[in-house]
């Protein structure tokens, strides 16, 4: 028998049932991939499962699961790791303390922090390196695969893949157009397996609260989730995707971001720009613990 912890959390929210719900597995050297992807599966009222494993070239590696599949990187399950080593204070994160991390990813290495140098821990992490490509489609064949109206998308703005992450940007005219997009799952899996796209992120530059610079929504038919509701991974990339559309101030440096509300899991994530050109992001958002469990594995 193989006895674990498990712990969910919900991820970019202050308040339970809201973000992103992700579960984290530390000590997780001695699961099998076969493990790993039954855990996920069992625990499929969230998106994502995080494990955390010791590294040869970090201070701890990061393997994420969904339910079907394994995913290079997930930004909501590493806010939500790194939320759960504050709560035990695990790899030396204590109060007081601005302590950063070097984690392993299926993407190489990217960075987190917990600054706990106030009341309350400060969660961040920075994504891998954002690239953004064009893409081999125009609006129109992306209206018609996803089965959304081309009235709704800004035609003015392009449509760009991150080259890491394999995650797709455009923009929609509105936030009520925006709230009332209804993806065909199967035509836009079908179009995301014939280009190997991860993800499909539509945006405004418009959003429910009155400090927020831009709300999005999430598509993953690929990898079985129909709607995401708050994706951390693509915080920085729709944020360079804003940059460079000309669709945010230049004299601002931090992008607040909205996701989930239409899905009832309201998240909220703040976006710190350190380097314009080539862009550089760090991504900061609430997570609170909602409850561990033990599993014993046959």
């Amino acid at each position: 028998m193989k006895n674990i912890q498990i712990h969910q959390l919900d991820a970019f929210s202050a308040t339970l049932f809201g973000g992103n719900p992700g579960v984290v597995v530390f000590d997780a050297d001695h699961l099998t991939d076969s493990d790993m992807g039954n855990i996920a599966r069992e625990m499929n009222s969230t998106s994502e499962t995080g494990y955390i494993l010791k590294s040869k070239t970090a201070d701890f590696r990061i393997r994420y699961f969904t339910p079907t599949d394994e995913v290079k990187f997930c930004g909501h399950v590493t806010l939500a790791t790194l939320g759960m080593i504050a709560k035990e204070k695990r790899f030396g994160a204590d109060r007081g303390i601005n302590k950063q991390y070097n984690i392993e990813i299926g993407a190489g290495l990217v960075k987190g922090e917990i600054d706990w140098t106030h009341d309350q821990p400060i969660i961040s992490f920075c994504p891998p390196p954002i690239n953004l490509d064009p893409v081999p489609f125009n609006h129109s064949q992306l209206a018609e695969v996803l089965g959304i109206s081309l009235d709704s998308i800004d035609q003015s703005k392009p449509i760009l893949i991150e080259r890491t992450n394999r995650y797709v940007y455009f923009a929609i005219k509105s936030l009520q157009q925006l709230k009332e997009l209804q993806v065909n799952q199967q035509t836009a899996k079908a179009h995301a397996t014939e280009h190997n796209i991860v993800v499909y992120c539509g945006l405004t530059p418009y959003g429910i609260d009155d400090n927020s610079h831009v709300h999005s929504r999430v598509f993953a038919p690929l990898v079985g989730i129909a709607e995401d509701p708050v994706t951390g991974s693509s915080q920085g990339p729709l944020t360079a995707y804003m940059i460079r559309n000309q669709m945010i101030d230049p004299s601002i440096n931090q992008v607040n971001t909205e996701q989930g509300d239409f899905v009832g899991r309201a998240g909220r994530a703040s976006v710190s720009i350190l380097e314009r050109d080539p862009i550089s992001v760090k991504v900061s958002g609430p997570v609170v613990h909602v409850i561990s469990a033990d599993m014993q594995l046959p």
